[in-house]
């Protein structure tokens, strides 16, 4: 069976536009309360790059970014996490 051929997007726009607020939360890794950026996912640019601790929200669900972990949003709009 042949491979699909899925969409992917190109960057455009910026990650500040998909900033929600920062609050405080709770990360034992952290040591405590962390301020914490929110992200909206549907504005976040495919190519960017942010650091936790981050909180990324949408309808459906909600990615952590610990401290100490960075998150890249993929062609395919993916986030994948590394420490």
């Amino acid at each position: 069976m042949p491979k699909p051929a899925l969409p992917t997007e190109e960057p455009h726009g910026h990650l500040e536009d998909a900033v929600k607020e920062i609050r405080s939360v709770y990360f034992e890794e952290g040591g405590g309360y962390v301020e914490t950026t929110v992200y909206d996912r549907s504005k976040i640019p495919v190519g960017s790059v942010f650091h936790g601790p981050a909180i990324v929200e949408q309808l459906d669900s909600t990615v952590v970014v610990p401290p100490g972990f960075t998150a890249e949003v993929d062609a395919y709009k993916n986030i994948l996490l590394t420490y």
